[in-house]
């Protein structure tokens, strides 16, 4: 269940940072709503880390479910599947309770100029940058931060950032 609730807790809190600041794209308050972004992250990750690992995000879980030794992954499954429920039931809530409190939620909507090819490369480009930097965080041997906690965090939050930054104006980030 502490798997559920970290992942649920963490989910909630990132999904609702997006949400709530969903106005990323080149504008005047551009790079003051991505600091938000990475605030927002940092503060899930803080929050959900101890109790579920904050993976935050089903590509994540699966990831890192899937980097697992053979021998570990049966092990594991459990934990993996509450975390991915959790993940879901956490990003659900704020949608709703967005459009409940304030009438409307972040709709992802690709720069109505911008071709499909070009919003996948970005997309594609942009999860490269973020799951490879979840990737490193997490093996030790590749970890460039000696395991420090705090800096592993505001790294993975700034992956994040860069890749909203790498395909929010022509795909909507999604």
């Amino acid at each position: 269940m502490r798997f559920f609730i970290g992942e649920f807790l963490g989910t909630f809190i990132l999904s609702s940072s997006l949400n709530f600041m969903a106005d990323y794209t080149v504008s005047p308050n551009g790079a003051v709503n991505l600091l938000e972004i990475i605030v927002g992250f940092f503060i899930a990750i803080q929050v959900s880390r101890k109790l579920s690992g904050a993976h935050l995000n089903p590509g994540v879980s699966l990831c890192l479910y899937l980097n697992l030794a053979e021998e570990e992954k049966e092990n594991q499954l459990e934990k993996y599947q509450e975390r991915i429920i959790g993940q879901i039931a956490g990003g659900i809530i704020t949608p709703l309770l967005s459009n409940l409190l304030i009438g409307s939620s972040l709709t992802l909507t690709a720069n109505v100029h911008a071709k499909y090819y070009t919003a996948f490369i970005m997309e594609l480009l942009a999860s490269v940058v973020f799951y490879s930097i979840i990737l490193f965080q997490s093996r030790k041997e590749f970890n460039l931060t000696d395991n420090d906690e705090i800096v592993s965090s505001i790294i993975v939050a700034m992956g994040l950032a860069g890749g909203i930054s790498i395909a929010g104006n022509e795909s909507g980030a999604g």
